[in-house]
């Protein structure tokens, strides 16, 4: 988005450039406001994680804006970091950001069977801890957090690091897709959170030695319990690229493991499914583009290249896909897996609701015994 807002910019300070846009009909006045409001935006947010995450506020794509502005406000007006904390605290609190983070853990870990349980586990501890918060037993909530923190960036780096170890390389908690990634974000937290804590102490601080170990005091705080929660939500997203590529890959070795098997699985699904997930998207795509063809134009579509969409792009997969129509009002489509395996789809009439096919050999005419309006097993995702 910074990337695109910086062409406008760039387009906007030339001559030629809005002569270009006023000829593409573009509101001139109207995209000068848009730039400047993102760019207004781009350069809070900036401000934001340079003055307030070695404070331990975790940047993230939840970050309530209209506190972070207020917030800022008040830091250049009275140079005051408890002022601004305290807002902070406010808009977090007052955003309900919190009451979705055990719900965004459990749905990134929902679809590997291995994990399910445990988002399901985490989850729940997750809502105790926001149940202490919200009742102002932060001597509570701090301490569940933190552990759940250390516990899922553990698993989310094969168990070869937590969040709190005094690490040199510290590079598994940066990456270049999410704020939480960025250098200035996560690295700065983990000085922050992790720094070790030997004397026992009333600080107020929030060292996840000193809570644990029982060395400091004063951490049940609304400011300290507001930014576990903030930690918390960083975290999930920066673990979300890396459960995607984990889980992307089990499905990889899976398929390689049992390539050219004709075995099933205790559910009748086909222990070969070498591009199963995307032929059944491709052709749950031509299904849902056909449904609209037949709503706008009373027929079906023969251009299989328009039917599949984006789909359409990627040559191979074109290649493994077909597809008939009966006088155009009723349709069936099929791809073949580098099994030999046939999946398809089907409907008629304009219907919402297909009909299925899973074989060996190419699918008859839906009319047939053949297809089914329940999934066959083989349409089912493979955990």
């Amino acid at each position: 988005m910074a990337a695109t807002v910086g062409g406008f910019e760039t387009m906007l300070g030339s001559a030629f450039g809005r002569l270009f846009l006023q000829a593409a009909g573009v509101p001139i006045s109207e995209l000068e406001a848009s730039v400047a409001a993102h760019q207004d935006l781009f350069r809070g947010i900036a401000r934001y994680v340079g003055l307030f995450a070695p404070m331990g506020w975790a940047p993230s794509g939840l970050v309530p804006t209209l506190a972070v502005k207020a917030a800022l406000e008040i830091y250049e007006r009275t140079q005051s970091v408890d002022e601004a904390e305290i807002v902070l605290a406010q808009g977090w609190n007052e955003s309900g950001m919190f009451r979705v983070a055990g719900s965004r853990l459990a749905a990134m870990l929902a679809s590997q069977a291995d994990w399910a349980d445990l988002g399901q586990a985490r989850a729940r501890l997750i809502e105790k801890a926001l149940g202490h918060h919200q009742s102002e037993a932060f001597e509570a909530s701090v301490p569940i957090v933190l552990t759940q923190i250390d516990g899922l960036v553990k698993d989310m780096t094969g168990n070869k690091n937590g969040f709190f170890a005094h690490l040199g390389d510290r590079s598994h908690l940066q990456d270049r897709e999410t704020l939480a990634g960025l250098d200035e974000g996560l690295t700065a937290l983990q000085a922050y959170f992790g720094s070790p804590q030997h004397v026992t102490e009333i600080t107020g601080g929030l060292s996840r030695h000193g809570i644990l170990h029982g060395r400091e005091l004063g951490y049940d705080t609304l400011l300290n319990s507001t930014k576990c929660f903030v930690l918390l939500l960083a975290i999930i997203e920066w673990a979300q690229p890396r459960a995607r590529a984990y889980i992307e890959q089990r499905q990889r070795d899976k398929e390689a493991e049992f390539a050219g098997s004709n075995d099933v699985d205790t559910r009748g699904r086909r222990l070969d499914r070498r591009e199963f997930s995307r032929l059944r998207i491709a052709l749950d795509d031509i299904r849902l583009n056909q449904f609209l063809e037949y709503t706008i134009h009373s027929r079906y579509s023969s251009d299989l290249t328009k039917m599949l969409g984006f789909n359409a792009k990627d040559a191979a997969l074109v290649s493994l896909v077909s597809m008939q129509l009966v006088d155009r009002k009723s349709f069936h489509a099929w791809a073949k897996s580098p099994s030999g395996w046939i999946l398809g789809i089907a409907a008629s009439d304009g219907s919402i609701d297909p009909l299925y096919y899973a074989g060996a050999n190419e699918p008859p005419p839906p009319s047939t015994e053949h297809w089914r309006s329940e999934k066959p097993p083989d349409w089912l995702p493979w955990e």
